[in-house]
């Protein structure tokens, strides 16, 4: 027999026993053996990480049907009970486990020294001294250089090929289905495999990209060596990755504006770019908004892909700011100041979207 960890089958059955013994005394056997088996499972799989929410969700569930009773009957319950309220015990767990909590325990990490050295054995509170440290810190000063640089230049390159490629397939062409779903599979890729791939095309010696250039009489490019050059590879592999979300977001905005504008446009003038440019590109504008302010979020949190293609490198070129978090934070163990610099990060990005929607919302008032 296969060797099971008691502690790890105990951590699935005890959580399930409730519910099961729950739906038993309401004359639901088959959820009982079910709240058991799947709980047991989640149990083995992820200890309580999983199986607690399975056994909430399935005590609700039992508590929610009444056992044995008319069709009419039990419509009735349905429709007076708070069971809507009750099945979202389980996302609430999970908010409240695997979000607020580690958001409220880092935000104290922040303020004092902690360490893998002195974890075990306590630390103390510093104050501000992590926040304080910040400015001083070259590496930050370097890291924001990389961000600003892949940030401002991915939001630019996705926005201007994913509005292009929208706007391209906002006309009539054969086999429109096909391409669409075959332009949206890079954003379905995992950013580590991409960044592999990067390794790959952006290779020095037998890479294609630079076998294209050499082919078009050009000298190759110093991808791993130049520092610009490397995070030039970066910005183009994320941004490769996500143009298709621009175009699906920015395409759907185009085919919502109705043909009768473009009609009586078309009595004025036959250029596409007035007609874009005094038609589409107004209407568009709140929906490239919202996709900019996602992508420019989304950019700050830049990690998978330098560090699988380049590890950071050359030296500490392509380090992006949640590089250097992650470095500070879980490589070198210095959680109290990595806690301080990820803060920052929330709240630049909070500023930024706020700042966004006021305006959007002052606009539209």
């Amino acid at each position: 027999m296969p060797d099971i960890e008691t502690g790890k089958l105990l951590a699935g059955l005890i959580p399930g026993l409730v519910p099961a013994a729950v739906a038993t005394f309401r004359g639901r056997y088959i959820l009982a053996i079910a709240a058991l088996v799947v709980c047991v499972l989640a149990g083995l799989a992820g200890e309580y990480i999983f199986s607690l929410p399975m056994a909430i969700n399935f005590l609700v569930t039992a508590l929610v049907l009444r056992g044995r009773r008319g069709k009419q009957e039990t419509s009735a319950v349905y429709k007076h009970s708070n069971a809507r309220f009750y099945f979202l015990l389980p996302g609430v767990f999970w908010i409240l486990t695997f979000t607020l909590f580690p958001l409220i325990y880092s935000l104290y990490l922040s303020f004092t020294n902690a360490r893998m050295q002195n974890f075990a054995r306590g630390f103390s509170l510093i104050g501000l001294d992590n926040y304080a440290a910040i400015p001083n810190d070259l590496r930050v000063s370097e890291t924001i250089i990389t961000s600003v640089y892949l940030s401002v230049g991915s939001l630019l390159l996705t926005l201007i090929l994913g509005t292009f490629i929208a706007w391209i397939f906002n006309h009539d062409i054969p086999g429109l289905r096909i391409f669409r779903s075959i332009l949206t599979m890079p954003l379905f890729a995992a950013p580590i495999a991409l960044g592999f791939m990067g390794l790959i095309l952006f290779n020095e010696n037998s890479g294609s990209i630079n076998y294209m250039i050499r082919g078009l009489g050009g000298q190759g490019v110093s991808w791993f060596t130049d520092p610009w050059s490397a995070r030039t590879a970066v910005l183009l592999i994320d941004s490769w990755q996500w143009t298709p979300f621009v175009f699906i977001i920015i395409l759907a905005a185009m085919q919502s504006i109705p043909d009768e504008l473009y009609e009586a446009a078309r009595l004025d003038t036959n250029s596409g770019w007035l007609l874009f440019r005094s038609i589409t590109f107004p209407l568009i504008a709140p929906a490239l908004g919202t996709v900019a302010l996602l992508r420019l979020v989304e950019t700050f949190k830049i990690l998978d892909i330098p560090l699988s293609m380049l590890g950071g490198g050359p030296g500490s070129a392509t380090q992006t700011y949640s590089y250097y978090i992650y470095q500070t934070g879980l490589r070198n163990f210095d959680m109290g100041y990595g806690s301080a610099l990820a803060y920052i990060l929330v709240i630049i990005a909070i500023v930024i979207t706020s700042v966004y929607f006021q305006r959007m919302r002052a606009r539209f008032e």
